[in-house]
């Protein structure tokens, strides 16, 4: 229960006193420490409110950043080889900002800047782990009719389909692509991204990635059901047709009540 206080003074074995690098200091004791995280308090206005840097880094792009405040740049230099040397996080906050250090721990978006070898945030196959997050991200699209209700053993048993957003451990997105291979057909389902991460292009991300799926897979045509979002489906090359030129399969499963248009789109494998 003990915080420790560790200025930056050495001695030499003759006595001199040395003024020594506080960032140096810092990032020596955690990689001793083997510490999971190390945290830079500097004195900006803001760091990944700044032009020169963003809010996730690795290690060499925080090296090769160009930085027109040397000291920043030096925060950084010491954050990338913290990082080389097995510290899973380093992140630097404006030590000036008033609750910055609990914006950057307990919000997903924190509240500086993050250098870390590992990706905050990808897109990656689902898993059964995260059919809960899966759940809670379309539940409030099912609750206004844009997607249809799928219970959690439904989405169990498609789980091999799904790819995930993740976001420090959060789903903030998903989709699912159901293949047709005897028509080299694609249904793309359940396209969801959460409302407070609409920007950044995720659902063009998203798209882009199930289409590479879908070309490993030999797949020509992507198919889509929709109600409410053929607007943002044709503005990205898909084009309506009618249930006679999909998978008689998944014709025979229209949902007429829904009335939802039927686009498709021809893909280069």
């Amino acid at each position: 229960d003990n915080i420790i206080l560790l200025p930056p003074i050495g001695f030499s074995p003759t006595g001199e006193i040395f003024n020594l690098n506080v960032e140096e200091v810092a990032q020596s004791c955690a990689i001793a420490l083997q510490a999971n995280k190390l945290i830079y308090g500097i004195n900006e206005p803001a760091v990944n409110a700044s032009k020169d840097l963003t809010t996730e880094l690795s290690p060499d792009d925080a090296r090769a950043a160009v930085i027109n405040n040397p000291d920043l740049q030096h925060t950084l230099n010491a954050a990338a080889l913290a990082c080389d040397n097995g510290i899973n996080r380093t992140h630097i906050i404006n030590g000036t900002e008033d609750g910055a250090l609990i914006k950057e721990l307990f919000t997903c978006d924190g509240s500086g800047t993050l250098v870390t070898q590992q990706p905050f945030e990808q897109i990656r196959s689902a898993s059964v782990d995260d059919i809960t997050g899966i759940l809670q991200l379309i539940e409030p699209l099912e609750a206004e009719g844009i997607l249809i209700r799928r219970s959690r053993e439904h989405i169990e048993r498609e789980i091999d389909d799904f790819v995930v957003i993740e976001r420090d451990n959060m789903v903030i997105g998903c989709a699912a692509l159901h293949l047709f291979p005897n028509d080299a057909t694609a249904e793309l389902a359940c396209l969801a991204i959460d409302t407070n991460y609409h920007r950044a292009n995720r659902g063009d991300n998203l798209l882009q990635h199930m289409t590479l799926l879908a070309q490993q897979d030999n797949i020509q045509r992507i198919l889509v059901f929709t109600t409410q979002s053929s607007h943002w489906f044709i503005e990205r090359g898909f084009a309506e047709t009618d249930l006679e030129k999909i998978p008689v399969e998944r014709a025979e499963l229209y949902n007429y009540q829904r009335n939802s248009k039927i686009l498709l789109k021809a893909i280069q494998i």
